[in-house]
């Protein structure tokens, strides 16, 4: 086995990966496909904003881009829900730990 695939068999922290994820996407996530993107949801739009969903947007980049290199963030106000692209699968695992609670 090359590298490559032993890297793809564990996350950043080391954990074995699963060839499928699991329905809630609560697991480790699947070798079979790199999953760059987290979902977040339930997020509180600022009432006191003249514009509410370029404050967010810059909000939620600042949280996040502590944890990796952004590739692009997808905001979607009326569900209050963002998708975060990272540059590398590894920067999402550790954005999806670090911010779980």
């Amino acid at each position: 086995m090359d590298k490559a695939n032993e890297d793809n068999l564990r996350d950043v922290f080391g954990r074995a990966r699963h060839a499928t994820h699991k329905e809630d996407h609560s697991g480790i996530g699947s070798f079979n496909k790199e999953c760059r993107t987290i979902l977040i949801t339930d997020i509180q739009m600022p009432a006191d904003s003249v514009t509410p969903v370029r404050d967010m947007v810059r909000l939620i980049y600042e949280f996040f881009a502590l944890w990796g290199e952004i590739e692009d963030i997808h905001f979607n106000s009326h569900k209050c829900l963002a998708f975060i692209k990272y540059t590398h699968r590894y920067f999402a695992e550790f954005a999806r730990e670090a911010m779980n609670d």
